[in-house]
């Protein structure tokens, strides 16, 4: 797989924002599927996925902000 090093900035952005889009959405279907009253275990993969989703940027940042 060949890397092109002048990618165009919104395409270096997009890339850049990805993971929090994907946890907007996870955040978003978990809070959707509590309100409407999924079944418990569909609802209990979504808290789990939510939850390693805020881990991983909240402990990304924490993990950044200590290596200073």
């Amino acid at each position: 797989m060949r890397i092109e090093p002048n990618i165009s900035p919104w395409v270096a952005n997009l890339r850049a924002s990805f993971r929090y889009f994907a946890v907007g959405g996870i955040i978003a279907a978990t809070i959707a599927g509590a309100y409407v009253g999924i079944d418990a275990a569909a609802l209990a993969i979504l808290l789990d996925m939510s939850g390693a989703s805020m881990s991983f940027i909240i402990g990304e940042r924490m993990y950044l902000g200590l290596k200073k």
